[in-house]
């Protein structure tokens, strides 16, 4: 893999694990509002269901009759909206709806209240508000029972819908409705500033900890960006020394060719390393060649018993390599090879050399044939 093409995965991974992070903390976060949100639509429903239970309590009965506070007058828009008790008492009828609506006059403060609304009220006071309409038509369209909305105003709106049952018929039938309808329904307002602090907090923890996340991502980027840097201008040096040490080598095979003498590298027994002119000699054009068809290089020598003076394999029992090496200061030895039916000679010479993890020989030969 190139290093562009490195810097690229690299790139992906950052922006993979970016999303994958967020991901949870987006989920997370959604889940904490919509927690919220549900606290205030149960609080809502609460609420409405009071309302209907105290509704059903009165439809039982067909309403409920009680004294007139001072001034107070009849519903003109029920029948039967007195029951005279005697020449000093009258008293005035109250359905369910009139009662929700004193019940939503009385409870109306600032953090909730309440109405009951309709599309078609029989009481002008009971008209729609705007919100109460969308939601009133939403529930006609989608045969929900409930709608609401979270408004800009730190108002939480709910509308539940009352059904037509057999107790509101006496006082809706005339309008149409049967049994099973959405008449109506009650509109409760609840104030969510609450709400709004607290999903506030939620979402600005995960604002925060999406730059924590993005932070130590793109710190563990920048690392591995610095590494690959240094990596890379680690192999552009080995790149340049190795291409240094391949000219030098080059240039020392060319000064080694040129040589008119035998030059062979070997590590004891087997030669790894032979000269052009060696190899031109005995009519090879490298070393491999050479081994596949001969075992060592002594293999060409010829034997000459003459006062041990002659190299071949073995010597007294010793490689020709050690004995030249142990034996080349005190005596006079020679190499002969025959090439086109003439006797060749040469003076070897043989140098040890150590490196870290093996010792290799270099063996030249000077030919002295004349």
């Amino acid at each position: 893999m190139t290093n562009f093409n490195k810097y690229i995965a690299l790139g992906a991974i950052f922006i993979i694990s970016v999303f994958a992070l967020f991901y949870p903390i987006d989920i997370f976060s959604e889940k904490g509002v919509e927690l919220q949100k549900q606290i205030l639509v149960k609080q809502a429903q609460t609420h409405f269901h009071d309302q209907v239970n105290t509704r059903k309590w009165n439809a039982s009965y067909g309403g409920v009759y009680v004294k007139p506070q001072k001034g107070q007058k009849p519903n003109p828009y029920l029948k039967n909206n007195t029951l005279k008790v005697d020449e000093n008492l009258t008293l005035i009828k109250i359905n369910p709806a009139w009662m929700t609506r004193q019940l939503s006059e009385i409870a109306d403060i600032k953090d909730f209240h309440f109405r009951i609304t309709s599309l078609i009220p029989i009481n002008p006071n009971n008209k729609a508000t705007p919100f109460e309409e969308r939601a009133l038509k939403y529930i006609e369209k989608t045969d929900e029972r409930e709608y609401y909305e979270l408004g800009d105003d730190s108002k939480f709106k709910y509308m539940g819908a009352l059904v037509t049952t057999k107790a509101c018929l006496p006082c809706h039938k005339h309008q149409g409705y049967v049994l099973g309808d959405i008449r109506g329904g009650i509109s409760i307002g609840l104030d969510s500033t609450e709400y709004d602090t607290v999903t506030s907090s939620i979402k600005n923890r995960a604002i925060i900890l999406k730059i924590f996340v993005l932070f130590f991502l793109l710190s563990i980027t920048l690392l591995i960006y610095k590494q690959l840097k240094h990596s890379e201008k680690l192999q552009s040096e080995v790149n340049r020394r190795t291409k240094e040490i391949e000219s030098t080598k080059q240039l020392l095979q060319q000064i080694i060719d040129t040589d008119a003498s035998f030059i062979v590298l070997a590590d004891g027994k087997n030669v790894i390393y032979a000269n052009k002119t060696i190899l031109e000699f005995v009519g090879y054009n490298s070393i491999e060649e050479f081994r596949k068809n001969h075992e060592h290089l002594s293999d060409m020598f010829e034997k000459v018993d003459e006062n041990n003076s002659f190299i071949q394999t073995y010597n007294d029992g010793v490689h020709w390599i050690e004995y030249l090496i142990k034996e080349q200061d005190s005596k006079k030895l020679k190499v002969r090879i025959q090439q086109d039916g003439e006797y060749r000679y040469f003076r070897p010479y043989a140098k040890e050399i150590k490196t870290d993890d093996k010792v290799l020989y270099l063996v030249s030969c000077d030919e002295n044939t004349k």
